[in-house]
């Protein structure tokens, strides 16, 4: 049987070639494109109907998924956020300060340590992603930080950065950010490893200390500010290198572990 009387009964052949390209080039770029992204798992010749694949040859096929999944990471993260003001309004009432001089460093621990939900929402978080490690630690990092964002800092850049008059704080704020959703990441990167029951016996102590690490960033911040009596800038450029040295340390021990486990 020839191609034209195949083709026929859909239209011209020059019709149906370019229909079957176009649905050969949008096939291939789900596959490739699900590969990365995350979601249900779906043979290939779900596709397109006019392809054929064997049905051992299964894909990561949902880039809508991945987005509801940072969608709910930053539901959690405001319910989070609404848990921890409760515990710092009963527990941590707030005071005039009259009488006192310098920082409590007792009471600024103790506040520290409610922060430690944010672990426990992150783990939530990465429970809730199936796929693999990298696409749970990029979607729950890049939910938490985008939620951090809109609920902390949106509503300062959207209305301060508009008005007549340039202020380099609203810049400040903008390098934070990007600041903070490495941190963000890096802290979820953290909590996957610590959660994997195959990860080096020997590895969990830095893991476990580089979690305290960021859980108590700020209070660290706080201190080195106090201690030195630096400028905004320069409290900036040490949470920048305090970051990237956090960062880097992760990646390092992500990239060991996921190469001995076979997951890249």
């Amino acid at each position: 049987m020839s191609v034209a009387q195949t083709v026929a009964p859909t239209g011209s052949v020059r019709e149906a070639l370019g229909r079957i390209q176009k649905e050969a080039v949008v096939a291939y770029w789900r596959y490739y494109a699900g590969i990365y992204l995350g979601g249900p798992r779906k043979t290939k010749k779900h596709l397109s109907p006019n392809f054929a694949f064997s049905e051992d040859e299964t894909i990561v096929l949902s880039e809508y998924g991945t987005f509801w999944k940072c969608v709910q990471a930053g539901g959690i993260y405001a319910f989070t956020q609404l848990c921890k003001m409760l515990i710092l309004a009963t527990f941590f009432p707030a005071n005039d300060g009259s009488g006192q001089e310098g920082m409590d460093f007792v009471g600024e621990f103790l506040k520290a340590t409610v922060d430690l939900a944010d672990l426990g929402g992150l783990y939530l978080v990465l429970m809730g992603i199936p796929g693999k490690g990298h696409a749970k630690v990029l979607t729950a990092g890049v939910g938490w930080a985008g939620a951090d964002i809109l609920l902390t800092r949106f509503l300062l850049l959207w209305l301060g950065a508009r008005g007549a008059e340039f202020d380099w704080v609203y810049i400040q704020k903008s390098f934070d950010s990007n600041i903070s959703l490495v941190q963000h990441i890096t802290t979820a990167t953290l909590v996957w490893l610590w959660s994997r029951h195959d990860l080096n016996r020997s590895l969990l102590p830095i893991v476990t200390a580089m979690l305290l690490l960021c859980t108590y960033k700020i209070l660290l911040m706080e201190i080195f500010v106090q201690a030195t009596v630096s400028g905004p800038w320069v409290a900036l450029l040490v949470r920048a290198i305090y970051t990237l040295c956090l960062g880097v340390t992760t990646l390092q021990i992500y990239a060991g572990f996921a190469q001995s486990i076979g997951v890249y």
